[in-house]
């Protein structure tokens, strides 16, 4: 049995109003996350810079003499 043309039209016509909301709601959500996100990243970025800027321990000796090794090599050979 057919439905009544009106009915149809409601119901296309509250689709598309519910399919417009749940858009909606889901692109602010990724906007707020994606916000969120990034703040955070920037954070932990601003951590490690400072971490990476006092830190003077054993791996950084280590480094060091690698660096120091591979540079009087180099120094020799030339």
């Amino acid at each position: 049995m057919p439905m009544p043309t009106c009915f149809a039209e409601y119901c296309s016509s509250n689709l598309h109003y519910v399919t417009r909301d749940v858009l909606k709601t889901h692109l602010q959500l990724l906007k707020e996350f994606n916000r969120l996100e990034f703040s955070s990243l920037q954070e932990w970025n601003a951590i490690l810079d400072d971490v990476r800027q006092k830190y003077e321990g054993p791996s950084t000796e280590k480094l060091k003499a690698v660096v120091e090794k591979r540079m009087n090599k180099l120094s020799m050979e030339q």
